[in-house]
């Protein structure tokens, strides 16, 4: 009896000891994560241009030509606010300018702080989702805040870029789930970044192929998600899509895409994005008909960036993904270290030596390093 005490006394105190040991250790992440957070602000508020592959005046402005066209929503002014509002094309679909209409109420500095904050907390959202591993954010994971891509994204404000692979993974999950409706949902709500969302499309039909109740569902949800932010599109400019094709026209073509444009001319981005949609469709096509696996969407996110047209170095935030998985492989833990200092690096020896950012080209070569590994099958642990 008194060794079945002492027995229970001992397992008790260490299960104390562990939850103690555990309880400092998530507040020991936490906390570095949010001197991380605190040094992304810093970085982005008030860090030398000279750290970045754009000028100080640039601080927000990748959502300058957006509030433009949301100003002139809310103010009922349609001349030339879509595509020409000054000068320069918005490449983003009249929908989603409807959608962040409540940006148009606001002062540009207003909204360009609330736009890089939002930045800010769906980046840090789409790490921990991906990174935490049912226990605690590994510091490999949460080192990555304070990558480039995030930065410079915050730097921006690029929120498209960070709404459409924050909903990509919404849909991920939701389809792993079986929530074919909110899968449809995030789908059209991550589309507002429309060069990635084709492959993702391809993954998610494989994933139900079969199941044409489910595939039904998706698109529904997809519909009820886009049909009033189109009808409201229509009503405030009823030529928008003759105005964003024109918009597209004038896309730059960079890196891959550019390479192709001097082979087949206007056809070199659709032929990037039947590509990736066939190479979607080659890593999902022994996996007909069942829920997704993780490493392959992984993949499949950072294929997305490989196969857009303009590659920078905001849009490796589709990468992530791909360096977190990547890092729960035996002997790839130090990807994400990896990934967070390389792209430094390359950039500032790009900008010494070839006068050019050449951060996107070398995570877009880490991440086909890393490709094989990734989806070559785990080796069963041994019992």
């Amino acid at each position: 009896m008194a060794a079945g005490g002492r027995l229970g006394q001992t397992l008790c105190y260490r299960e104390a000891v562990s939850r103690a040991a555990f309880h400092r250790s998530v507040e020991r992440e936490v906390g570095l994560l949010l001197l991380a957070l605190v040094a992304v602000l810093i970085l982005a508020y008030h860090g030398s241009p000279h750290l970045f592959p754009f000028y100080a005046d640039d601080r927000g402005g990748a959502m300058r030509e957006f509030w433009r066209a949301t100003h002139a929503l809310v103010t009922h002014s349609s001349r030339d606010a879509y595509v020409h509002s000054s000068g320069q094309p918005l490449f983003y679909p009249a929908p989603y300018v409807v959608l962040f209409t409540p940006l148009g109420l606001l002062p540009f500095p207003v909204s360009a702080t609330v736009v890089r904050v939002g930045c800010l907390g769906l980046s840090v959202l789409l790490i921990y989702g991906w990174g935490h591993n049912g226990r605690r954010l590994p510091v490999n994971a949460g080192v990555l805040v304070l990558s480039l891509p995030v930065v410079v994204l915050v730097y921006l404000g690029q929120l498209p870029t960070a709404l459409g692979v924050v909903a990509f993974s919404g849909a991920i999950w939701a389809q792993r789930r079986g929530d074919w409706w909110l899968a449809g949902m995030c789908v059209a709500l991550g589309s507002i970044r429309l060069a990635n969302a084709g492959p993702i499309i391809v993954m998610l039909v494989v994933s139900g192929w079969g199941q044409w109740r489910a595939l039904l569902k998706a698109g529904l949800g997809a519909a009820l998600m886009l049909a009033p932010l189109t009808l409201g599109a229509f009503a405030w400019n009823p030529h928008w899509l003759a105005e964003y094709a024109q918009a597209l026209s004038a896309y730059p073509e960079t890196g891959l895409s550019r390479v192709l444009y001097a082979v087949f001319a206007g056809a070199a981005t659709p032929l990037l994005e039947v590509a990736g949609c066939g190479l979607a469709w080659w890593l999902m096509r022994e996996r007909r008909g069942q829920p997704v696996e993780l490493d392959r969407a992984a993949a499949i996110l950072a294929l997305t960036m490989l196969v857009a047209p303009v590659p920078l170095a905001y849009s490796a935030l589709f990468a992530i993904p791909f360096a977190l998985r990547l890092a729960r492989r035996r002997g790839t833990a130090w990807f994400p270290y990896a990934m967070a200092l390389m792209p430094w690096l390359g950039f500032e020896a790009g900008r010494l030596f070839a006068h050019a950012d050449v951060s996107p080209v070398l995570i877009q070569l880490m991440v086909l390093a890393g490709m094989p590994r990734l989806l070559t099958r785990p080796r069963p642990s041994s019992p």
